[in-house]
């Protein structure tokens, strides 16, 4: 075999280019290449960002729950919001105008400008955030004449969930849910911006666009909550809860809040964190298959609102398109739909699953019946036996 001698300038360029190569294919994304036509990548972000997985580098504090630290910390709830903003997009916002303009950016090329406030009214505010997305910066004017600086975590028709730092005067990261009624007790005037490179579609998304659902109901995020948690139904479940607090309903509610929700316990027959988890791989990919927390918060944030089935025992879209009478008297209201559930649907024995049917539970089990007058904790006993109990009832 014969030999070559590569010559040292040869040599030299060989190598130069091996290391441009080596560059391209090891150098770091921007986050913007990623993310500007999907907002359900924005928000795989942002929820990296607040649980405290990535921050702007390695020396700041960005999660939720911790005091902001490092970098722009010094800048307080603005330099939050820039950092953030920056993570997703590659871009700094820039800076805020003077008073009494101090609700609007200097606005670089890379950011352009959704839109403004000035004459704030509920009606305004929502018709502004119907045009924003979340990963958007809100830049405001306090009624008291300060300025604040948000990051928009989600959006919903009655209000929108801000990534925000400082609302307590201590740093502190918070993520917040405002009503368009709150965002006009605490502001004067408010703008949006947004990314030039993000082209996803606006209007009430939030994380929905992680699902090929679109909403079909406006239920509120409080609205939604209220359905989720019975302390009888919760107490009847759990023994370590009735021993522990019997059926007080406020320390009941207190777990719930504190430690039942991040549990993944039941507290009502329309939602079942698990369940949910393990029936929406969407979900489960964007949060995690046990952040039972952040499943409940997409539940009520949006998946209620996108028909969702939030556990085994109820599912707002079953229980409509099976009743004609329900469908034509609320369309497709699912709020409307779970509240006729438990005023009138349980006793009258009509199902609202594919996977459970209260007639058939009742048939099967008569000392049930006779135990649990109101068929809601009849659903609550079974859940009982078939997470904790020696008897699994299937006959459902």
């Amino acid at each position: 075999m014969q030999h070559f001698k590569i010559s040292k300038p040869v040599r030299i360029l060989a190598l130069a280019l091996a290391m441009i190569l080596c560059l391209q294919v090891f150098a770091p994304t921007r986050a913007s290449a990623a993310t500007v036509n999907s907002q359900s990548a924005v928000q795989q972000t942002l929820n990296a960002i607040a649980n405290g997985s990535k921050s702007i580098d390695s020396s700041t504090v960005m999660a939720v729950g911790r005091t902001f630290t490092g970098t722009r910390s010094g800048e307080q709830c603005k330099g939050y919001a820039k950092n953030v903003f920056i993570i997703l997009w590659g871009v700094n916002p820039g800076s805020t105008q003077a008073k009494p303009n101090n609700y609007l950016l200097s606005n670089p090329s890379s950011v352009k400008k959704v839109g403004s406030v000035t004459n704030i009214t509920t009606s305004n505010i929502s018709s502004l955030f119907s045009g924003a997305r979340v990963g958007d910066f809100v830049q405001m004017r306090r009624s008291h004449g300060g300025s604040h600086s948000a990051i928009v975590y989600a959006i919903s028709s009655s209000g929108v969930t801000f990534l925000e730092a400082n609302t307590d005067g201590k740093n502190t990261i918070m993520k917040n849910t405002y009503t368009w009624s709150s965002l006009c007790t605490k502001n004067a005037a408010m703008s949006v911006y947004t990314s030039t490179s993000y082209t996803a579609a606006t209007g009430y998304a939030g994380t929905s666009a992680s699902s090929s659902t679109s909403a079909k109901s406006n239920a509120s995020v409080a609205e939604v909550e209220a359905l989720l948690f019975d302390a009888t139904f919760y107490a009847n479940i759990y023994a370590d809860l009735r021993n522990a607090f019997g059926y007080n309903s406020a320390s009941l509610i207190n777990h719930w809040l504190n430690h039942g929700i991040s549990e993944g316990r039941v507290a009502s027959p329309f939602f079942d964190a698990k369940w949910y988890l393990a029936n929406n791989p969407d979900v489960a990919k964007a949060y995690g298959s046990t952040n039972y927390k952040a499943a409940y918060d997409h539940f009520t944030h949006h998946g209620f609102n996108e028909g969702r089935q939030g556990s085994p025992y109820f599912s707002a879209t079953y229980y409509l398109n099976k009743y004609s009478d329900l469908k034509n008297a609320f369309g497709s209201n699912y709020l409307a739909a779970a509240r006729h559930f438990l005023s009138n649907g349980l006793s009258e024995g009509r199902q609202a699953s594919a996977q459970f049917n209260i007639s058939v539970y009742n048939s099967c089990n008569p000392d049930v019946v006779r135990t649990f007058s109101n068929p809601l904790y009849r659903i609550s006993h079974y859940i009982a036996y078939v997470q904790y109990g020696s008897e699994s009832r299937r006959c459902v």
